[in-house]
């Protein structure tokens, strides 16, 4: 090509100009930047409406599973200004940023759906005083306000109800909107899930009918779920239980059910028949239960996530019915009486069959090697038979250090009758209760008078008789 032929060319075709960016995202980028400059006020902000409603909203059931927040990502901003046409409208940052109303989220998580309106029913009973403009407050919190005039729920795009509030915080003399929600922990995940699956998903999607009703079957599914844990829950004894080790907890008899379930089908294709250990996982889902016995709901939710992954793990290993346990070690304690009782259970694990199951089915629930299972187990029966409400006779009339010796050579003994028994019965309720029972029988003889502190050895066989009596 010669030299002509390129400038024709070049004169022929149009000019181009530097492409310049859109207006709407300058004044969308400074209300993203207005954000950043506050993100430290709201998020202090958010600190302090939790802590005000919080003691509003509990109640001594403890419906509410905990309180969260969070603020709006640069981002997630971003998009909500485009989505929603805010640029349009508003030709300030401060305008668009004031207009949004959950820029600021507060989440009010209880445990069941039908919860949601006996909490958002206490918001209207403590938040009860109007203003001029229609805002509700509490006297208590005059730089706290909701808009509680809006029919509750309110229905979503998706066609669900939920439980949503527009609120305003009056913080460092600007007024800060936040938006609340209150969410049953079924349907906070199941708004999870579909935030994650669907609104985050722009892709086009030819068959978005088939996914709509697979979700929509999912959220039914949940539905169903929460009707069951409200259920559970409503069978759960309460947490002031008496002493004895392994209470009939509700939950405890949930796990069992599912360690039941799940061992049967896998003692089946170990031996080729199943025997009876319904009582053996009993024994297990009350023990699973009792260590996890003063948790918050929302740490036995946790719990019960962490278990259910486990049963998952646990359902697609192998187990072998008829191979021996291996310790990693001879068995090691800090106190005599789980000393006794640890090296006569760990020989037990294998020479038992009742125990091996037992010990097979704890080993492979738990987190640690078999023996550090096996002195965690032992460790609670030591915390049980140990509870100084036990001893109490023994104490109130003796001191402290006279009391600890006493109370420690009763639990020895009571370790040497354990071991010389030696049958998983041991573990039973009923065999829990004649033992405690007989452990106050003791310490109530010993401490009748100071007289009887020196007869616990000269008698030690009697008051192993009268155990064996209390036993039978």
């Amino acid at each position: 090509m010669n030299l002509s032929t390129k400038n024709d060319r070049i004169a022929r075709e149009p000019l181009r100009l530097a492409a310049q960016r859109l207006e709407l995202f300058e004044i969308i980028e400074k209300t993203a930047d207005l954000l950043e400059i506050d993100r430290p006020l709201y998020e202090k902000a958010a600190m302090e409406i939790i802590a005000l409603l919080a003691p509003l909203l509990q109640e001594k059931n403890r419906q509410i599973v905990g309180l969260k927040s969070r603020v709006k990502s640069k981002n997630s901003l971003k998009e909500k200004i485009i989505r929603r046409e805010l640029y349009k409208q508003y030709t300030e940052p401060k305008r668009i940023l004031e207009s949004i109303s959950d820029v600021l989220g507060i989440l009010a998580e209880c445990r069941f759906t039908s919860d949601e309106v006996k909490v958002y029913t206490r918001l209207k009973e403590n938040f009860f005083l109007m203003t001029e403009d229609g805002l509700f407050y509490d006297p208590a919190i005059p730089n706290l306000y909701l808009w509680l005039n809006m029919p509750q729920p309110q229905m979503q795009k998706n066609g669900y109800e939920v439980f949503r509030v527009d609120g305003i915080f009056v913080k460092e003399a600007k007024k800060i909107r936040f938006e609340l929600q209150i969410k049953s922990m079924v349907n906070s995940f199941w708004s999870e899930i579909e935030h994650e699956i669907i609104y985050k998903n722009n892709n086009y999607l030819p068959d978005n009918e088939f996914i709509r009703s697979t979700l929509d079957t999912l959220k039914t599914n949940l539905d169903g779920i929460d009707n069951m844990l409200m259920l559970l829950a409503s069978r759960l004894t309460p947490k002031n239980e008496d002493h004895h080790m392994f209470t009939d907890l509700g939950y405890g008899n949930f796990i069992a059910m599912l360690i039941s379930d799940l061992y049967m089908k896998k003692m089946a294709d170990s031996l080729g028949f199943t025997i009876d250990f319904r009582k053996t996982c009993q024994i297990l889902g009350f023990y699973i239960a009792r260590k996890n016995l003063d948790t918050t709901p929302e740490e036995m939710r946790n719990i019960f996530f962490r278990l259910s992954n486990k049963f998952i793990a646990v359902r697609d290993n192998r187990t072998d019915f008829e191979e021996q346990i291996l310790f990693e070690r001879e068995f090691k304690a800090n106190n005599q009486f789980s000393e006794i009782l640890g090296k006569r259970l760990q020989e037990l694990a294998n020479t038992d069959y009742e125990w091996h199951v037992f010990f097979k089915m704890l080993f492979e629930m738990e987190a640690g090697n078999c023996i550090e299972d096996l002195e965690l187990f032992v460790n609670v029966l030591y915390k049980a038979y140990s509870n100084q409400a036990l001893y109490e006779p023994i104490y109130r009339r003796l001191p402290p250090k006279t009391a600890d010796r006493i109370r420690e050579e009763i639990l020895n003994f009571t370790a040497e009758i354990l071991a010389e028994d030696g049958k998983i019965q041991i573990l039973y309720q009923e065999y829990l209760s004649k033992m405690m029972d007989a452990i106050q029988w003791v310490a109530a003889y010993i401490g009748e008078d100071g007289r009887n502190v020196d007869l616990l050895q000269e008698r030690r066989e009697e008051f192993r008789e009268q155990f064996m009596a209390m036993l039978r």
